[in-house]
């Protein structure tokens, strides 16, 4: 990355992992889509920008989860049931995004006891809605093919995630092949 480049990634970067004050959707917004004009038209290579912008994404997506598990927490009295993974795909997966693209993410949680699976899944079900909404807010447009983490295809526990990727792997349909 150009140098002069380097201060405004490290602003933005460090904003986002280190500051007090939940970010701004139209202030970082304004500050990423300055940051990537600037980058475009300097000589910086696009395998630089392109892990520029998703550093900047993972670490803006890790600090909405880090909010809103905070506040369910201090606010809610609702503190996190049990491990979780939040995952993306697509272009953020492959590192491949230049601009703000749409949402491609899934959460994969840890199995819960029988007695608490309904207070899981709401628990998880609230935290997709938050963080997707969030992501939107901050330019991420909503995918319109619905793979998020808000619809429960892709917000499952590991042993139902197993289950789900063992009959996509067996099967011919367009929609297993696709995910």
């Amino acid at each position: 990355m150009a140098p002069e480049l380097a201060a405004p990634f490290q602003t933005i970067y460090k904003g986002l992992t280190n500051g007090s004050d939940y970010p701004d959707p139209a202030r970082l917004g304004d500050q990423l889509d300055t940051l990537i004009r600037h980058m475009l038209y300097s000589p910086t290579d696009l395998a630089d920008i392109l892990r520029a912008v998703s550093v900047i994404h993972d670490a803006l997506t890790t600090r909405i989860i880090s909010h809103h598990v905070s506040v369910f927490k201090t606010r809610n009295h609702r503190p996190v049931p049990g491990a979780f993974c939040w995952i993306a795909m697509g272009s953020d997966a492959r590192q491949e995004q230049v601009v703000r693209t749409d949402q491609d993410n899934a959460l994969i949680y840890a199995d819960p006891p029988r007695s608490e699976q309904k207070i899981w899944d709401d628990y998880f079900a609230d935290l997709a809605g938050h963080v997707v909404t969030d992501l939107d807010r901050f330019g991420f447009t909503l995918c319109k093919g619905n793979v998020m983490a808000t619809n429960p295809k892709w917000r499952r526990s590991l042993t139902q995630w197993c289950r789900a990727l063992d009959r996509w792997i067996g099967s011919t349909e367009p929609d297993d092949i696709r995910t």
